[in-house]
C-alpha cells in the first residue's frame, strides 16, 4: 500500500509536468513586460535648422510603457528594442504638441504609456561664439596650481535657440588635478556649455564636442602688485588699492618674479563712489592664480562744507555806465565742499564773484551771478544764483 502511494504521487507530478509544457510550449500565454525611462527619439531635427529654427525646450525625453505579447517573445524584449520616436517635421515656432510613435518588435505590441504627446517649444536658431573655459577638480597642494598652457579650440561656436543661446557665457571643460603632472600633459576633455551660475544649458550644438588641453602642474607665489596712477585725483576721492597678487608658472620663472605691474589708471576718470578691476601685465609663462581680487575700490573722503560771504563791496559790477549808480540788496555765499585739509587752503580770495548790468535801464533787476575760481576748485555751490539790483 506504501508502494502504491509513492507511485501515485509520481504520477501526479508528471501529469503537472505535462500540463506546464502544454501551456508553457503549445498554449504560449499573452503576458506583459515594463519598461521605464525609455529616450524619446527626435527626428527630422535637420529640417527645423533648415527654417531656421530649433528646439528650446521639451516637455518629456523619456516614457514610460508596457508592452504584451507571447510570453516566448515577450521575455527576450530589451529596452534598447523599443522606439519612441517624435517626428519634427511639422513643428512651427513656439509650443508645439507631437505625438509620440512607438515601435516594437514584431508581435508585440504596447500595452499602455504613461504620456502619448510631448510639449517642444521652438525658438530661432541662433549661432555665437563663446570662450572654453578649463575648470579644474580637486585638491591640490597650497604652493601648487594646475597651468592651462595651450587650449585647442579657444573658442567654439554655439548653436540652438535664441533664448538658449543668451544662456550661455561660456563653455567648460572639465580636468580633475590628479590628471596633471609636472610636466607637460595633453588631455581631451568634454565642452559643456553653462550659464553664469556654471549650470549646463540644453539644446546647445558646439562646433567641436571636446578640447585639447596642454597643461602643467605649477608653482604659485605672492608677490607686490604695482600700479601705475596717471591723472590728477580729486581732492576728496581715496583709491583703496590691491597691494599684492598670487602668480603661477613654472618653478624657476615664478622664481625671478617680485612684483608685478598693471596697465595704468587714470585717476581723473573716477569721481566718485565706484569700483574697477586694474589689468596686470603679466610675463609670458606667467598666469594669475585662482582667487585673486584686482578690485580698485574708490570711495568719497568724509567732506565737510566751508562758507564764503560775498557782500555788496565784494561783488563786481560789470557793464555799469560812468553816470550810474547801483545798489546791490543781496549778499551771495559760496558753499565750498571737501575733505578738511582742501578747505583749510580755500580761501575768498580764490574766488571772483560778479554781475553784468550792461544794457540795463534805471530801476530794479534780477541779475545772474557770475563766478571765477581762481585755483580749479570745483566742487561748491552759490547761493543765490542771482541778485536784486537797483540801477539809479
Amino acid at each position: 500500500m506504501f508502494r502504491s502511494k509513492k507511485l501515485n504521487l509520481l504520477i501526479s507530478f508528471l501529469i503537472a509536468v505535462v500540463l506546464w509544457a502544454y501551456v508553457i510550449g503549445e498554449v504560449n500565454p499573452t503576458i506583459t513586460k515594463s519598461f521605464a525611462d525609455v529616450k524619446i527619439n527626435l527626428e527630422n531635427q535637420l529640417s527645423l535648422e533648415e527654417r531656421g529654427l530649433a528646439i528650446e525646450s521639451m516637455s518629456n525625453d523619456t516614457i514610460n510603457l508596457t508592452v504584451k505579447g507571447e510570453r516566448s517573445r515577450v521575455q527576450n524584449v530589451a529596452k534598447e528594442d523599443i522606439y519612441a520616436d517624435v517626428d519634427l517635421s511639422s513643428a512651427k515656432s513656439g509650443r508645439n504638441e507631437i505625438e509620440i510613435k512607438v515601435r516594437t518588435p514584431e508581435k508585440v505590441s504596447v500595452d499602455n504609456q504613461n504620456i502619448s504627446k510631448v510639449g517642444i517649444t521652438v525658438g530661432e536658431l541662433v549661432a555665437e561664439e563663446r570662450p572654453v573655459k578649463v575648470a579644474y577638480v580637486g585638491a591640490t597642494r597650497d604652493d601648487t596650481e594646475p597651468f592651462t598652457i595651450e587650449l585647442e579650440p579657444e573658442n567654439v561656436t554655439i548653436r540652438g535657440a535664441y533664448s538658449n543661446v543668451q544662456k550661455v557665457t561660456q563653455v567648460l571643460a572639465k580636468i580633475s588635478v590628479d590628471e596633471i603632472k609636472d610636466k607637460e600633459t595633453t588631455l581631451q576633455a568634454e565642452l559643456i556649455p553653462v550659464d553664469k551660475n556654471g549650470n549646463r544649458v540644453d539644446w546647445i550644438r558646439l562646433s567641436s564636442s571636446q578640447v585639447q588641453v596642454r597643461a602643467v602642474m605649477t608653482k604659485t607665489k605672492k608677490v607686490d602688485l604695482e600700479i601705475p596712477m596717471q591723472g590728477e585725483n580729486a581732492a576728496d576721492v581715496k583709491f583703496d588699492l590691491p597691494k599684492t597678487v598670487i602668480i603661477k608658472g613654472n618653478a624657476d620663472a615664478v622664481k625671478n618674479i617680485s612684483k608685478i605691474q598693471t596697465e595704468p589708471v587714470d585717476m581723473s576718470l573716477y569721481q566718485q563712489n565706484t569700483s574697477f578691476e586694474v589689468k596686470p601685465i603679466l610675463p609670458e609663462g606667467i598666469q594669475l592664480a585662482e582667487g585673486n581680487d584686482l578690485t580698485v575700490k574708490v570711495t568719497s573722503r568724509s567732506s565737510e562744507n566751508k562758507n564764503i560771504t560775498f557782500e555788496e563791496k565784494d561783488i563786481d559790477v560789470l557793464g555799469l555806465d560812468n553816470s550810474q549808480k547801483v545798489k546791490i540788496s543781496d549778499t551771495v555765499v559760496i558753499s565750498a565742499e571737501g575733505s578738511k585739509d582742501t578747505l583749510d587752503s580755500v580761501k575768498k580770495e580764490d574766488f571772483t564773484v560778479a554781475i553784468d548790468v550792461s544794457g540795463l535801464l534805471p530801476g530794479t533787476h534780477k541779475v545772474d551771478v557770475v563766478v571765477t575760481n581762481k585755483k580749479g576748485f570745483k566742487k561748491y555751490t552759490i547761493k543765490p544764483t542771482s541778485v536784486s539790483v537797483d540801477i539809479q
